[in-house]
Protein backbone atom coordinates (compact mmCIF):
# COMPACT_ATOMS: atom_id res chain seq x y z
CA UNK A 1 0.00 0.00 0.00
CA UNK A 2 1.55 3.50 -0.76
CA UNK A 3 2.50 5.98 1.96
CA UNK A 4 0.69 8.90 2.44
CA UNK A 5 3.82 10.80 1.97
CA UNK A 6 3.99 11.63 -1.74
CA UNK A 7 7.68 10.48 -2.49
CA UNK A 8 10.12 12.31 -5.83
CA UNK A 9 14.02 12.01 -6.37
CA UNK A 10 15.22 14.83 -7.86
CA UNK A 11 18.64 16.08 -9.21
CA UNK A 12 19.86 19.55 -10.23
CA UNK A 13 20.41 18.47 -14.00
CA UNK A 14 16.69 18.82 -13.80
CA UNK A 15 15.91 14.66 -13.73
CA UNK A 16 13.25 13.58 -11.12
CA UNK A 17 11.04 10.12 -11.00
CA UNK A 18 8.01 10.47 -9.00
CA UNK A 19 7.30 7.58 -6.04
CA UNK A 20 3.99 7.74 -5.37
CA UNK A 21 0.44 6.44 -6.91
CA UNK A 22 -0.69 6.25 -9.64
CA UNK A 23 2.99 6.35 -10.78
CA UNK A 24 4.77 2.62 -11.72
CA UNK A 25 7.35 2.45 -9.10
CA UNK A 26 5.96 3.75 -5.39
CA UNK A 27 7.10 3.99 -1.61
CA UNK A 28 5.48 1.94 0.05
CA UNK A 29 7.18 1.68 3.08
CA UNK A 30 10.33 4.11 4.83
CA UNK A 31 13.03 4.46 7.70
CA UNK A 32 14.82 6.84 9.02
CA UNK A 33 12.39 10.13 7.72
CA UNK A 34 11.47 10.53 11.75
CA UNK A 35 14.28 12.10 14.28
CA UNK A 36 17.73 12.68 12.84
CA UNK A 37 20.44 10.53 15.18
CA UNK A 38 22.25 12.12 17.69
CA UNK A 39 26.11 11.86 18.98
CA UNK A 40 27.10 13.17 22.32
CA UNK A 41 30.15 13.62 23.31
CA UNK A 42 30.76 13.45 27.51
CA UNK A 43 33.49 13.38 30.39
CA UNK A 44 33.02 12.04 33.69
CA UNK A 45 35.41 13.14 36.94
CA UNK A 46 37.15 10.48 38.84
CA UNK A 47 34.43 10.71 41.23
CA UNK A 48 31.32 11.58 39.52
CA UNK A 49 28.61 9.53 39.01
CA UNK A 50 27.55 9.30 35.19
CA UNK A 51 28.59 11.87 33.06
CA UNK A 52 28.71 15.00 31.86
CA UNK A 53 27.61 16.32 28.38
CA UNK A 54 29.90 18.80 26.60
CA UNK A 55 28.53 18.41 23.05
CA UNK A 56 26.19 16.91 20.71
CA UNK A 57 25.50 16.81 17.06
CA UNK A 58 23.30 15.60 14.17
CA UNK A 59 24.56 12.86 12.85
CA UNK A 60 24.61 11.66 9.12
CA UNK A 61 21.08 10.08 8.22
CA UNK A 62 20.17 6.85 6.16
CA UNK A 63 16.80 7.01 4.90
CA UNK A 64 15.66 3.21 3.71
CA UNK A 65 12.81 3.49 0.89
CA UNK A 66 11.08 0.60 0.07
CA UNK A 67 9.45 0.54 -3.72
CA UNK A 68 6.85 -1.44 -5.48
CA UNK A 69 6.07 -1.40 -9.24
CA UNK A 70 4.46 -3.81 -11.66
CA UNK A 71 7.82 -6.01 -13.11
CA UNK A 72 5.55 -6.08 -16.65
CA UNK A 73 5.63 -2.19 -17.04
CA UNK A 74 7.04 -0.24 -19.12
CA UNK A 75 6.94 2.59 -17.36
CA UNK A 76 8.22 1.23 -14.37
CA UNK A 77 11.38 -0.64 -16.14
CA UNK A 78 12.05 3.20 -17.58
CA UNK A 79 11.77 4.79 -13.98
CA UNK A 80 13.82 2.43 -12.66
CA UNK A 81 16.76 3.04 -15.53
CA UNK A 82 16.23 6.61 -14.74
CA UNK A 83 17.45 6.42 -11.19
CA UNK A 84 20.21 4.29 -11.61
CA UNK A 85 21.29 7.08 -14.07
CA UNK A 86 20.88 9.62 -11.06
CA UNK A 87 22.64 7.58 -8.99
CA UNK A 88 25.31 6.65 -11.40
CA UNK A 89 28.96 8.50 -9.77
CA UNK A 90 31.19 6.42 -7.36
CA UNK A 91 30.68 9.11 -5.15
CA UNK A 92 26.86 9.60 -5.50
CA UNK A 93 25.50 12.42 -7.32
CA UNK A 94 23.82 14.84 -4.82
CA UNK A 95 20.01 14.49 -5.00
CA UNK A 96 17.12 15.92 -3.61
CA UNK A 97 14.13 13.79 -1.91
CA UNK A 98 11.35 15.49 -1.96
CA UNK A 99 8.04 14.15 0.35
CA UNK A 100 4.56 16.05 -0.08
CA UNK A 101 2.76 15.66 3.34
CA UNK A 102 -0.67 14.90 3.74
CA UNK A 103 -1.33 18.59 4.68
CA UNK A 104 0.01 19.61 1.27
CA UNK A 105 3.60 21.15 2.36
CA UNK A 106 6.85 19.86 0.92
CA UNK A 107 9.73 18.68 2.76
CA UNK A 108 12.97 18.60 1.28
CA UNK A 109 16.34 16.40 2.11
CA UNK A 110 19.36 16.37 0.58
CA UNK A 111 21.17 13.12 -0.09
CA UNK A 112 23.00 10.92 -1.94
CA UNK A 113 22.89 7.32 -3.08
CA UNK A 114 24.37 4.90 -0.34
CA UNK A 115 23.51 1.41 -1.47
CA UNK A 116 20.17 -0.54 -3.10
CA UNK A 117 18.39 -1.44 -6.28
CA UNK A 118 20.81 -3.96 -7.53
CA UNK A 119 17.74 -6.67 -7.91
CA UNK A 120 14.77 -7.41 -6.85
CA UNK A 121 13.64 -8.42 -3.20
CA UNK A 122 10.41 -10.34 -4.50
CA UNK A 123 9.16 -11.84 -7.24
CA UNK A 124 5.13 -11.82 -8.38
CA UNK A 125 2.59 -9.74 -9.21
CA UNK A 126 4.46 -6.92 -8.34
CA UNK A 127 8.37 -6.49 -7.54
CA UNK A 128 10.14 -4.71 -4.72
CA UNK A 129 13.33 -2.73 -4.47
CA UNK A 130 14.98 -1.30 -1.35
CA UNK A 131 17.17 2.12 -1.39
CA UNK A 132 19.24 3.54 0.62
CA UNK A 133 20.05 7.44 0.71
CA UNK A 134 22.61 9.00 3.06
CA UNK A 135 21.83 12.74 3.78
CA UNK A 136 25.34 13.28 5.22
CA UNK A 137 26.18 17.26 5.84
CA UNK A 138 22.92 18.48 6.51
CA UNK A 139 20.89 15.75 8.12
CA UNK A 140 17.96 18.05 8.72
CA UNK A 141 14.49 18.17 6.23
CA UNK A 142 14.03 22.31 5.00
CA UNK A 143 11.11 23.74 2.58
CA UNK A 144 12.34 24.62 -0.57
CA UNK A 145 10.45 27.61 -0.90
CA UNK A 146 13.29 30.03 0.58
CA UNK A 147 11.57 33.03 3.38
CA UNK A 148 12.96 36.77 3.17
CA UNK A 149 13.04 39.28 5.63
CA UNK A 150 13.44 42.91 4.34
CA UNK A 151 13.50 46.03 6.03
CA UNK A 152 12.47 49.40 5.27
CA UNK A 153 11.74 52.40 6.96
CA UNK A 154 9.46 55.48 5.94
CA UNK A 155 8.90 58.58 7.86
CA UNK A 156 11.21 57.24 10.31
CA UNK A 157 8.63 54.20 11.18
CA UNK A 158 10.29 50.89 10.92
CA UNK A 159 8.28 47.84 9.88
CA UNK A 160 9.42 44.15 8.62
CA UNK A 161 8.01 43.43 5.35
CA UNK A 162 7.10 39.95 3.51
CA UNK A 163 7.40 39.01 0.89
CA UNK A 164 9.96 42.23 0.31
CA UNK A 165 9.23 45.64 -0.49
CA UNK A 166 11.69 48.44 -0.58
CA UNK A 167 9.43 50.79 -2.73
CA UNK A 168 10.04 53.67 -0.18
CA UNK A 169 13.51 52.46 1.56
CA UNK A 170 14.91 54.42 4.05
CA UNK A 171 13.10 57.74 4.98
CA UNK A 172 15.55 58.55 7.56
CA UNK A 173 19.04 58.41 8.18
CA UNK A 174 19.06 56.94 11.60
CA UNK A 175 17.54 53.79 12.33
CA UNK A 176 16.83 51.94 15.53
CA UNK A 177 14.04 49.44 15.39
CA UNK A 178 13.20 46.32 17.08
CA UNK A 179 10.64 43.48 15.88
CA UNK A 180 10.06 40.10 16.30
CA UNK A 181 9.69 37.30 14.12
CA UNK A 182 8.21 34.04 13.86
CA UNK A 183 10.19 31.13 12.93
CA UNK A 184 8.04 27.88 12.49
CA UNK A 185 11.12 25.39 11.79
CA UNK A 186 12.02 22.58 14.17
CA UNK A 187 15.80 23.32 13.77
CA UNK A 188 17.93 26.09 14.05
CA UNK A 189 18.88 27.72 10.54
CA UNK A 190 21.96 30.26 9.66
CA UNK A 191 20.77 32.58 6.81
CA UNK A 192 22.23 35.05 4.28
CA UNK A 193 22.25 38.34 5.22
CA UNK A 194 22.52 40.50 2.27
CA UNK A 195 23.14 44.57 2.91
CA UNK A 196 23.22 47.46 -0.08
CA UNK A 197 25.17 50.62 1.08
CA UNK A 198 25.22 53.39 2.46
CA UNK A 199 24.84 52.87 6.26
CA UNK A 200 27.47 53.36 9.31
CA UNK A 201 27.98 51.99 12.51
CA UNK A 202 24.98 48.54 11.27
CA UNK A 203 24.51 46.18 14.16
CA UNK A 204 22.65 43.42 13.66
CA UNK A 205 21.33 41.98 16.91
CA UNK A 206 19.15 38.86 18.20
CA UNK A 207 17.95 39.44 21.04
CA UNK A 208 16.22 36.30 21.70
CA UNK A 209 19.67 34.25 21.42
CA UNK A 210 21.76 37.14 22.55
CA UNK A 211 24.18 37.34 19.49
CA UNK A 212 25.28 39.87 17.52
CA UNK A 213 26.71 41.19 14.03
CA UNK A 214 28.04 44.73 14.81
CA UNK A 215 29.80 46.99 11.96
CA UNK A 216 30.41 49.58 15.06
CA UNK A 217 33.29 52.65 13.49
CA UNK A 218 32.07 51.04 9.84
CA UNK A 219 31.24 52.41 7.00
CA UNK A 220 29.30 50.18 3.97
CA UNK A 221 29.53 52.54 1.15
CA UNK A 222 26.95 53.54 -1.43
CA UNK A 223 26.31 51.26 -4.16
CA UNK A 224 28.05 48.98 -2.01
CA UNK A 225 26.30 45.34 -1.79
CA UNK A 226 27.67 42.98 1.52
CA UNK A 227 26.65 39.93 2.14
CA UNK A 228 27.14 37.72 5.31
CA UNK A 229 27.07 33.64 4.79
CA UNK A 230 26.60 32.35 8.09
CA UNK A 231 26.36 28.74 6.71
CA UNK A 232 28.35 26.28 7.79
CA UNK A 233 31.40 25.89 6.07
CA UNK A 234 30.85 29.47 5.39
CA UNK A 235 31.07 32.22 7.94
CA UNK A 236 32.33 34.71 5.28
CA UNK A 237 31.52 38.46 4.75
CA UNK A 238 31.95 39.35 1.10
CA UNK A 239 31.88 42.92 -0.63
CA UNK A 240 30.77 43.59 -4.17
CA UNK A 241 33.69 46.56 -3.72
CA UNK A 242 35.83 44.59 -1.44
CA UNK A 243 35.46 47.70 1.15
CA UNK A 244 33.97 45.50 3.52
CA UNK A 245 35.40 41.79 4.76
CA UNK A 246 35.20 40.14 7.72
CA UNK A 247 37.72 41.89 10.06
CA UNK A 248 35.48 45.21 9.96
CA UNK A 249 33.20 43.14 12.52
CA UNK A 250 33.84 44.14 16.22
CA UNK A 251 35.57 41.06 17.75
CA UNK A 252 32.64 40.73 20.28
CA UNK A 253 30.84 39.82 16.72
CA UNK A 254 28.92 36.22 17.03
CA UNK A 255 29.26 35.29 13.03
CA UNK A 256 30.39 31.46 14.48
CA UNK A 257 26.89 31.00 15.97
CA UNK A 258 24.42 33.85 14.85
CA UNK A 259 21.38 32.18 13.61
CA UNK A 260 17.11 32.25 14.01
CA UNK A 261 15.96 29.31 16.58
CA UNK A 262 13.33 27.40 16.65
CA UNK A 263 10.92 26.26 19.77
CA UNK A 264 11.81 25.55 23.03
CA UNK A 265 15.23 27.76 22.16
CA UNK A 266 12.46 30.66 21.54
CA UNK A 267 10.07 30.48 22.86
CA UNK A 268 7.11 29.89 19.97
CA UNK A 269 10.10 30.29 17.56
CA UNK A 270 9.62 34.35 18.61
CA UNK A 271 12.98 35.43 17.52
CA UNK A 272 13.32 39.20 18.45
CA UNK A 273 15.52 41.22 15.80
CA UNK A 274 16.69 44.73 16.84
CA UNK A 275 18.70 46.60 13.67
CA UNK A 276 20.51 50.04 13.82
CA UNK A 277 22.14 52.26 12.40
CA UNK A 278 23.16 55.47 11.01
CA UNK A 279 23.48 57.62 7.45
CA UNK A 280 20.79 55.63 5.57
CA UNK A 281 19.53 56.74 2.34
CA UNK A 282 16.55 55.72 0.20
CA UNK A 283 19.03 52.76 -1.29
CA UNK A 284 20.01 51.34 2.05
CA UNK A 285 17.92 47.60 2.13
CA UNK A 286 18.55 44.38 4.16
CA UNK A 287 17.60 41.35 3.13
CA UNK A 288 17.57 37.76 5.51
CA UNK A 289 17.08 34.98 3.71
CA UNK A 290 16.90 31.47 4.82
CA UNK A 291 15.02 28.13 3.71
CA UNK A 292 12.90 26.57 7.07
CA UNK A 293 14.89 23.48 8.43
CA UNK A 294 12.75 20.70 10.31
CA UNK A 295 14.93 17.77 12.18
CA UNK A 296 12.23 14.97 11.01
CA UNK A 297 8.75 14.85 9.19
Amino acid sequence: MPTREQFTIRNDAGDSVPLYYPAHLCVVQHDGLGMAPVQRTHISGPHQHGATQTHAKLSPRVVTLRLESDYQSDESWAARQTLIQMFNAPTGNPLHLDAVLPTGDTRRLNVRYMAGLSMPLQRGVTEAYAVQLIASKNPEFYDPTAILWGYSVSSGEGAWGFPLGFAEGFGTSTVDVTETKEYDGTWEVYPIITIVGPCEDLLIENETTDEKLDFDGHTIAAGETVTIDLSYGKKTVESSTDNTDIADLTTDSDIATWHIAPHSEAIDGQNTLHISLTGGTSDTQIHIQFNTRYLGI
